[in-house]
Parts: structure tokens; sequence; C-alpha cells
């Protein structure tokens, strides 16, 4: 049941973002391992994966996250905590 949510949750999300199969996109995955049923998921619609963990500069950069904004977050992930956030705020 959960394998069918995740995918759902995720195919909802890509219907509300307007992003097709054909066209190149951006999806971030935050957490501490993909489940395998999600990343054959995600494998379909993504050519190449990343690690998010060699791209802390380039997220922060994309998405303007300066220092004073991660010292501000009480968390042992800041940057993750604070993308999940924009990410919330983003499809709210």
């Amino acid at each position: 049941m959960l394998r069918f949510a995740c995918t759902t949750q995720i195919s909802e999300a890509m219907m509300v973002s307007d992003i097709e199969s054909e066209n190149d996109f951006m999806l971030v995955a935050i957490g501490r391992e993909i489940p395998k049923d999600l990343s054959f998921f995600i494998s379909k619609y993504i050519k190449k994966q990343s690690d998010f963990r060699k791209n802390h500069a380039y997220l922060k950069k994309q998405f303007r996250i300066s220092k004073k904004h991660l010292s501000a977050v009480l968390s042992d992930s800041p940057l993750e905590d604070l993308m999940v956030e924009k990410a919330a705020v983003l499809f709210k």
C-alpha cells in the first residue's frame, strides 16, 4: 500500500507542477535512503541521478540558501530541512 501511495503522490506532484515525461526536470528526494520501488519509479523519468550530499553547494546557490539561513535551523541536517520546508510551501 505504501509503495502505491508514494508513486501516486509523485505522479500527482508532477501533474500539479506541470511536468511532462518528455521534458527535463529536477526531482529532489530527501531522506536517509530511497526505497527500491520508489527508485525504480524515479528511474523511468530521470536519466541521471546524483547524490545529494555531493551537490550541497549547487543546491544552496539554486535555492538561495545562505549560511545565515543554515545557522538558524536547529538540526543535524539544516540544508535538507530548509529544502523540505521550501518544497512544502511550493506545493501547498
